[in-house]
């Protein structure tokens, strides 16, 4: 989905997982656009998510799933979770969240 110079990592903690590509450009991950929808036509809820902007590789990326996607796009970091729990800890923890510790 991505062109160029991407990095990846799988990390495991303690509270889930997170998929991370780490582009060359200081702020290639902030050039992407993520677009949510849910397919009300299905008989069961998809998640889907439309991927497009710099650094993808010129179409759009698609990406269907049957439970809610959490991304987190800081400068050259795209992050992604499948763990609603860990999302904001990550937020807080890039400066993009104002939720206070014991909300999360």
């Amino acid at each position: 989905m991505f062109k160029g110079d991407v990095k990846a990592a799988y990390l495991t903690t303690n509270r889930g997982v997170v998929e991370a590509a780490i582009f060359s450009g200081p702020t290639d991950a902030e050039q992407i656009r993520i677009t949510y929808s849910i397919d009300p036509g299905a008989r069961t809820v998809r998640h889907r998510y439309r991927i497009e902007g710099w650094p993808t590789n010129g179409k759009a990326g698609h990406w269907d799933a049957a439970y809610p996607v959490y991304f987190t796009l800081h400068e050259n970091w795209f992050l992604v979770t499948h763990h609603p729990e860990l999302d904001p800890v990550l937020k807080r923890a890039l400066g993009q969240s104002r939720l206070p510790r014991d909300r999360e």
